[in-house]
């Protein structure tokens, strides 16, 4: 084989892997389940903000190039449930039932299926960018890519999250000490909600974690999850009734 044509083997071999990389991306983007279309332009008021993604954010490879230039390197999960800190469970059982209810749909022993219907990415070196979060994870819905469930953990050195967020949000409408040095402050617009921990770690010095809950995208995509349930039904009894 030539010089010519081994150089332009090599480089068709170089394109296919780039397109197939590309196309593995845009494929966990972009997944619907068959059956059920999505209307984009449904909208929710704006609420809860992270580095600009908000509750019609619609996550695509841009934005999470731009998350990495902010937050470092990325780890996607394209399935997995959402994991919720003691503290913060008991303390949304006690003052947000109503959304508690709409939470157990997306925990393992839900009746309703959600593990592969979520995207979850996570950053782990965001203080190598100069940011003080040391753990962050968004959580996005795969029908529509619309975030569900934001978790930003912080050290000490964001003590001023709590002053940035009362000149943001106004004063909470939930400030309690659950435990011992241990204070969740939430607030609540349009039904989303944002909670603020401030909790020691184990060498007794205070983080500060937030975590954002949009409820109404949350609501949006169990909708969906139910409305393919029946779908799925139908299309069963369908196949037995032709079966016969």
């Amino acid at each position: 084989m030539s010089g010519i044509n081994k150089k332009s083997l090599w480089v068709g071999l170089c394109l296919v892997v780039l397109i197939s990389v590309a196309g593995i991306g845009i494929f966990f983007l972009n997944q619907k389940k068959p059956g059920i279309v999505i209307d984009q332009s449904v909208s929710f008021p704006e609420t809860f903000h992270f580095f600009e993604l908000g509750a019609n954010t619609n996550l695509n490879l841009s934005i999470r190039n731009k998350l990495e230039e902010e937050l470092g390197s990325e780890a996607m999960q394209t399935w997995g449930y959402l994991d919720i800190p003691k503290l913060q469970k008991e303390f949304i059982q006690n003052h947000f039932p109503a959304f508690d209810q709409l939470l157990g749909f997306f925990y393992p022993d839900s009746t309703i299926n959600t593990v592969n219907d979520i995207i979850h990415l996570t950053y782990r070196y965001a203080t190598k960018k100069k940011q003080p979060f040391y753990y962050v994870r968004l959580s996005f819905s795969k029908f529509n890519n619309k975030p569900l469930f934001f978790q930003i953990q912080s050290t000490k050195d964001a003590a001023y999250l709590l002053d940035v967020l009362l000149q943001k949000y106004g004063k909470p409408i939930i400030n309690q000490e659950v435990v011992k040095q241990a204070t969740l402050s939430a607030w609540e617009f349009n039904q989303d909600i944002l909670i603020l921990t401030r909790v020691p770690n184990r060498f007794a010095e205070i983080e500060f974690h937030v975590t954002i809950c949009y409820t109404n995208n949350m609501q949006q995509c169990i909708n969906k999850l139910q409305q393919q349930l029946i779908l799925n039904k139908k299309q069963i009894q369908d196949a037995a009734s032709k079966a016969f």
